[in-house]
Formats: structure tokens, C-alpha cells, sequence
């Protein structure tokens, strides 16, 4: 009894502990701002991006990112749910 409450008061911990730090990396990531990651991140960014084709870095507009969030998610749910994919997939 003692490990459950033991795992639940170090997870709470962690969550407690990575909020701040974590919303202020999300916040100048969303205004566009420069983080201490970019020097790491963006050239893996830039190397995903020419990967996949994607060479103009404007916004989005309404209608794109709905249809990138339908395709995504039809990509994710036939990699998933695919009864072959899903027999070879440890859970």
C-alpha cells in the first residue's frame, strides 16, 4: 500500500515540479519567441521539413489545419488499428 501512494505523490511531484518550466517553453514556442531548444531543435525541424516536402513555413489557414488534423489522424488510425499492424504491435 505504502509503493501505491509512494508512485502517486512522486508522479503529482514531477507533474508539479515540470509545469512552470514546461508552460514557459510553450509559451515563447507559441509567440514565436527564441528558446534556449532552438540552437538543438531547429535544425531537426528543418531536416523534418524538407523530409516531408514542406518548404513554406507560413500559417495555416482555417481550413488547412482541419484538413491536416483529418489526414493525420486517418494516417494514425489505419497504422493502429490495422488488424495486421495491431497483431505486431506490443501493447
Amino acid at each position: 500500500m505504502f509503493q501505491g501512494w509512494l508512485q502517486i505523490t512522486l508522479t503529482l511531484l514531477i507533474v508539479i515540479l515540470l509545469t512552470a518550466p514546461l508552460g514557459q517553453y510553450m509559451a515563447h514556442v507559441f509567440l514565436q519567441e527564441r528558446t534556449g531548444l532552438d540552437p538543438l531543435l531547429n535544425p531537426l525541424d528543418r531536416w523534418i521539413n524538407r523530409g516531408i516536402g514542406l518548404h513554406n513555413l507560413s500559417e495555416m489557414a482555417g481550413w488547412q489545419y482541419i484538413q491536416a488534423v483529418i489526414v493525420s489522424n486517418l494516417v494514425m488510425g489505419m497504422a493502429f488499428f490495422d488488424p495486421v499492424v495491431a497483431a505486431t504491435t506490443p501493447v
